[in-house]
């Protein structure tokens, strides 16, 4: 890279690097879950990463619901423990679509299966859990 100002011309080298190597640390499942009136699915992802999760861990979901303020989203860690991701909420009602979220996790491995657990707490409204991800 190669700058010119009143005091001269500067040059500074720098190397991008693109591609797949290094550890992976987002991981996500594209498979389809019915979300049904007090319904409850349970998706999983196995993740390689090493050391521990960096906390918040980033979770994105992607689906259709017409009311997503029905759906109570949590997120069980490798070693068993859960976390809040989405409490349910109150009207008006909102379609889910993509929504990412920071969840705060404490002193997890990454490597492991995390499990989204989204439970549909109230009657009238079905969808489909599209895809989620996390970066661990």
């Amino acid at each position: 890279m190669t700058g010119t100002a009143a005091s001269g011309t500067h040059t500074a080298q720098y190397k991008l690097t693109v591609g797949t190597g290094g550890d992976v640390r987002t991981y996500s499942n594209d498979t389809d879950y019915a979300l049904n009136d007090y319904g409850t699915v349970n998706s999983p992802i196995t993740s390689t990463a090493t050391g521990n999760a960096v906390s918040p861990v980033k979770v994105t979901v992607t689906g259709t619901h017409t009311c997503s303020e029905d759906l109570r989203i949590s997120l069980k860690a490798p070693d068993g423990s859960t976390y809040s991701v989405k409490p349910t909420g109150s009207l008006p009602c909102t379609d889910l679509g993509t929504r990412n979220y920071s969840v705060n996790v404490t002193n997890e491995v990454a490597a492991g299966t995390w499990t989204l657990v989204v439970y549909d707490a109230y009657a009238q409204d079905t969808g489909t859990l599209d895809s989620w991800s996390i970066t661990v």
